[in-house]
């Protein structure tokens, strides 16, 4: 009934560790949760955080997914690797901080892509504010784009998923919704250099989150089909 192809998040079996492991686990490493994953009927794939899950022992872990029965979906990225990435990502007031996030981004697209997977999520937690009148909001959304955009011409052969979400860790998300997305992703392509608007367009994907939606106070079905129509292929 779901097909061939069955995905989900590595961090989703970190949930309730004392249901899986009766006499207690002292660290949930991902390799402990891949184990967990691979005893789940059905599931075919899992979804990677970079840097967290796959800096390091990225081998290690492909083989222990192997051994498991499963491969590599994607990967989703998280800034965490820097405290000041708290102030925002692509969004950080500091130019230098803010490029480290996209060159941190571009690395994880590469490791993506030396695992013979095409789907880099963005999920962009941090680009937001906390309180009015905190931040230029002209300029975070002009920063957002020109960051977006240059992950995606980064490398063509890698669809850029992007993950929105109304708030956490940020109070307001600058991609808090649906619409914020879809106007982001269109202002990118109308102002992307002509000669790369086609890399821009071809590399783009929306994440359809269904918790997101409820926190969102959408609902979820009625915009499937317009997303559809607008989107080169909806991940659900």
């Amino acid at each position: 009934m779901l097909g061939e192809k069955f995905a989900t998040r590595l961090n989703s079996f970190a949930s309730k560790p004392e249901i899986f492991w009766k006499n207690g686990i002292s660290t949930l490493t991902p390799e402990k949760l891949i184990e967990r994953a691979g005893t789940v009927n059905g599931l075919t794939n899992l979804d990677l955080n970079y840097p967290d899950h796959s800096e390091n022992n990225l081998s290690e872990i492909l083989k222990i997914m192997n051994v498991n029965g499963l491969a590599i979906n994607g990967f989703a990225m998280r800034y965490y690797t820097n405290p000041a990435f708290k102030l925002g990502a692509f969004t950080n007031p500091d130019k230098k901080i803010r490029q480290e996030a996209i060159d941190l981004t571009k690395k994880g697209i590469d490791i993506a892509r030396q695992s013979n997977s095409n789907l880099m999520t963005l999920w962009l937690g941090q680009d937001g504010f906390d309180y009015g009148f905190q931040a230029d909001y002209k300029k975070l959304w002009h920063d957002e784009i020109d960051g977006i955009r240059e992950v995606a011409l980064h490398d063509k052969e890698c669809q850029i998923s992007i993950e929105y979400k109304p708030n956490e860790p940020r109070a307001y998300s600058l991609l808090s919704n649906l619409f914020s997305t879809l106007l982001a992703i269109k202002e990118g392509i109308t102002t992307a250099d002509t000669s790369r608007t086609k890399v821009w367009k071809g590399s783009f994907d929306l994440g359809l989150f269904v918790s997101h939606h409820s926190s969102a106070f959408l609902n979820q079905g009625i915009w499937v089909a317009p997303i559809a129509s607008k989107i080169k292929s909806p991940t659900p």
